[in-house]
């Protein structure tokens, strides 16, 4: 009973994790759009609007990827090498396909498949950070009912919901808190708390999403400076720096590759004056932190214009049928509801608020209330984004400044549950402070929607309008809150009806998001191609509103299949690759929606194509090639055959490629200097020219190699913390018992 008795909070927040991923755990649904991809040529079946171009890279990127990287794993290899986009490309280096992350390691022993990894992990990753935010509250000093308030918080926040079908930023989030938890119990002399710290740490670097793991770094850094100043003692800062660089060793195998693939890739252009303003247009408006008590003010992706009367009018009025109804999206583009998710419930922020009259007695709540306003700085693109911009290096490549919210919530969330104590307490000296921001916010969304402002009756004011009178309930939802958040204060028992309170109406607010998909079918309608032909996909458009017309095959969409293509998308492209295609196209490859694209274009050079190694070209059925031959065609598809490369890949491998050249050629592959040439007489570095026939080619990235001796070095200094403390723990109980 007593066991009992400890975990239940545990199992309570292993099944409230179902809330958000109830479609995935129950419906048999797959975290990814796929539907949306295959609205395109050559599948056409019918559209499922809305669209979601964030949450298209589900299906279009971290499906597919997840595919390959287990078939690589169960071959007893290690993917480091994608042999079927973009004309071969680094796979583990790009760092969001993370094959080194346990998990997947892990998973890949099991019979399971894509799939259902992206279900379990959907929910996994939502419980692991509402069971570490509820470990870090305990750690702050809240109570079980405090840590279960702030665990479902999170769980049910904007942020969690808004990010759920791109894997990795989830993924990296997850281990924040824990990490977090780790560094508060560094001043107290426990010795499980360093060890935890490596392991967290490693874990959130081998997740994927460097940007997220980056935020989670500064925002440990910010919490042990606090918790040292709290201590009188630099120990915390010492301690916080060694157990995240040991946790670097042991993710330095998948983390070097990463880091020097985004230095030498397609967005390594440095930082300017151009791209910062660029990059502080992706930047939070004050006029955004609405959502912190109304998070439909702009509203939601996942609706459909035509689910509603006034959203239809705004449709007829001139927005795209299958369009978001995110209406920031068309005033601001590039906007997207995850890049601004503050909302963390109707009853977090006020008790955030009460919490921080403790800073001074604690810490911890300082060091995070600190964190919260650097998330809030960076989001905005004050002068912090700024340093972080041009000082630090590669954050100049990185996306929204927005993406800090994960910061925001899981501080918000953590000081909100750690102000629940057995005790009861009054407000004291600061107890106004728990009402009067969420209050001015609520007054301001009140007078927006009943005051309103002059229109101009153009499309995007029309659905914005709409938008506004729909989060009347989410701002009255915020007064109860704010109402129950007092209570909380005065009579802590209050905190399950907060609970229960807040955990209703996130899931009514954000229940139409992430529909998933059923991915039914493993076959495409492409006849016509051998194994050994590689395709060039033809596309012009692409939207960051709708469904582009005249699209065909989306980049990657190929991969489930197999297909060798020179197209395709990747968070880091290498500039080979990227240069090759410009000049095949001879201009920008990549559409203005989105740079990480490569398109073939119309107007490309065919006889650079074909040195490029392309055998074919795949284009909608409607489009003329002149002199190149239609080998077949379907439904809205054609396939084109060039004239027969120089080399083609007739053994693609994830760690090693076998290449027949039929006459002397440049070497074909990205990262030349990583490449080794076996023959019958050994090992050689790839040449810059081939000559004619077969060739075989292993991949030996330099970053990977560094990495795999540098992973022993951390295992052993990890059994050396294990060992100290064992010794540390032995000592103190012989000195109890003498």
């Amino acid at each position: 009973m007593n066991r009992l008795l400890r975990i239940w909070p545990y199992l309570f927040l292993a099944a409230t994790a179902i809330l958000p991923t109830r479609q995935f755990v129950f419906g048999g649904e797959v975290p990814a759009p796929v539907d949306q991809v295959r609205q395109f040529a050559p599948w056409n079946e019918p559209a499922t609007p809305p669209w979601d171009i964030l949450q298209l890279d589900g299906a279009l990127q971290f499906l597919p990827w997840r595919d390959l990287m287990l078939e690589s794993l169960r071959n007893r290899e290690v993917p480091l090498w994608n042999p079927y986009t973009l004309g071969g490309t680094p796979f583990l280096a790009n760092s969001q396909s993370a094959p080194l992350y346990p998990v997947h390691l892990i998973w890949s022993l099991t019979p399971f498949g894509a799939e259902d990894l992206m279900r379990f992990s959907a929910w996994l990753h939502v419980a692991l950070i509402g069971l570490g935010t509820f470990v870090l509250v305990r750690t702050l000093g809240g109570n079980v009912t405090g840590g279960i308030l702030g665990a479902v918080a999170i769980q049910m926040s904007a942020f969690t919901y808004g990010w759920l079908l791109l894997p990795s930023v989830g993924m990296t989030a997850a281990w924040i808190p824990w990490v977090f938890a780790c560094i508060v119990r560094l001043d107290r002399s426990r010795p499980g708390a360093l060890m935890g710290l490596v392991a967290s740490s490693a874990a959130m670097l081998l997740a994927g999403h460097l940007q997220i793991a980056a935020f989670g770094l500064m925002g440990a850094g910010i919490l042990a400076i606090a918790v040292a100043v709290g201590a009188r003692s630099l120990r915390p800062v010492a301690a916080m720096i060694v157990g995240v660089a040991i946790g670097g060793l042991l993710a330095a195998p998948q983390l070097i590759p990463s880091v020097q693939a985004g230095r030498s890739g397609h967005r390594s252009g440095g930082p300017s004056v151009e791209a910062w303003n660029g990059y502080k247009r992706q930047a939070v408006e004050p006029e955004q932190f609405l959502t912190l008590v109304a998070p439909t003010w702009f509203g939601l992706p996942n609706i459909s214009l035509d689910s509603d009367p006034k959203l239809a009018a705004a449709k007829s009025a001139g927005l795209p049928a299958d369009g978001t109804a995110y209406w920031l999206a068309y005033a601001k583009p590039g906007a997207h509801f995850a890049e601004a998710a503050f909302y963390v419930g109707p009853i977090v922020l006020p008790l955030f608020f009460f919490g921080l009259r403790r800073w001074r007695g604690l810490p911890g709540i300082s060091g995070l209330s600190l964190i919260a306003l650097f998330s809030a700085l960076v989001a905005v693109g004050s002068a912090v984004a700024q340093a972080l911009f041009f000082y630090l290096p590669g954050w100049s490549a990185t996306g929204s400044p927005g993406r800090s919210a994960v910061l925001f919530a899981i501080a918000l969330c953590a000081v909100a549950g750690a102000s629940v104590r057995d005790e009861r307490e009054g407000g004291g000296r600061w107890g106004w402070l728990i009402g009067v921001v969420p209050l001015l916010l609520c007054a301001y969304g009140l007078a927006s929607i009943f005051v309103g402002s002059p229109t101009d009756g153009g499309p995007i004011e029309a659905l914005a309008e709409c938008w506004r009178q729909r989060s009347l309930v989410p701002v009255l939802i915020g007064l109860v809150g704010i109402g129950l958040a007092a209570a909380c204060v005065a009579r802590p028992k209050f905190a399950w009806a907060g609970i229960a309170f807040g955990t209703v109406a996130s899931f009514w607010l954000f229940a139409p998001l992430n529909p998933g998909s059923r991915n039914e079918g493993d076959s495409i309608p492409i006849s016509g191609l051998s194994p050994t032909d590689r395709v060039a996909v033809m596309n012009e458009n692409w939207s960051l509103y709708t469904a582009a017309p005249g699209v065909i095959a989306p980049p990657n969409s190929l991969l489930p299949y197999r297909i060798q293509e020179v197209t395709g998308y990747d968070s880091i492209i290498p500039e080979f690759t990227k240069q090759r295609m410009d000049d095949v196209n001879g201009r920008d490859s990549a559409p203005e929606a989105n740079g990480n694209i490569v398109f073939l274009k119309p107007g490309f050079d065919v006889e650079k194509l074909r040195l490029a190694g392309a055998s074919h070209v795949l284009a909608t059925a409607s489009t003329d090639l002149g002199s190149l031959e239609r080998v077949a065609s379907g439904n809205g598809w054609a396939l084109y055959a060039l004239p027969k490369p120089d080399w083609r890949v007739t053994g693609p491998g994830f760690t090693s490629v076998e290449v027949e050249f039929d006459r002397a050629a440049p070497f074909p592959f990205a990262d030349r200097e990583d490449w080794l040439e076996e023959t019958d007489t050994g090992v050689t570095p790839a040449p810059e020219r081939v000559e004619p026939g077969p060739h075989r080619y292993l991949y030996r990235p330099a970053g990977y190699r560094m990495g795999l001796i540098l992973f022993p070095v951390g295992v052993l200094a990890l059994f050396l913390i294990y060992w100290r403390g064992r010794a540390k723990s032995e000592n103190a109980g012989n000195t109890r018992a003498s």
